[in-house]
């Protein structure tokens, strides 16, 4: 590995002892990674996740809403039935 083109990627500066450190753990990955190669999966049905997925949302009803000025009575600035927030975009 060359760890000294990934620290410049990553615009980081690593010390001497750094570098052996993360060369030793990207050697760990990389072999574990070759263990995972050598699995057979050829009758594993592929899937989109690890779990099955459910709708665990309610049927979106319409219901009573709240009024205009009760909406906005807790507001601490107003101006045309809308809140009124400090301006974050120049």
């Amino acid at each position: 590995m060359d760890i000294d083109r990934i620290a410049a990627l990553c615009r980081i500066a690593l010390t001497h002892e750094e570098r052996k450190t993360i060369s030793r753990q990207l050697d760990a990955m990389l072999a574990y990674m070759q263990q995972l190669k050598e699995i057979d999966i050829r009758h594993v049905p592929a899937t989109l996740h690890a779990s099955d997925l459910y709708a665990t949302l309610r049927d979106d009803q319409p219901g009573k809403s709240f009024s205009v000025e009760t909406a906005l009575s807790n507001a601490p600035k107003q101006e045309n039935h809308q809140i009124v927030v400090p301006r974050i975009v120049e």
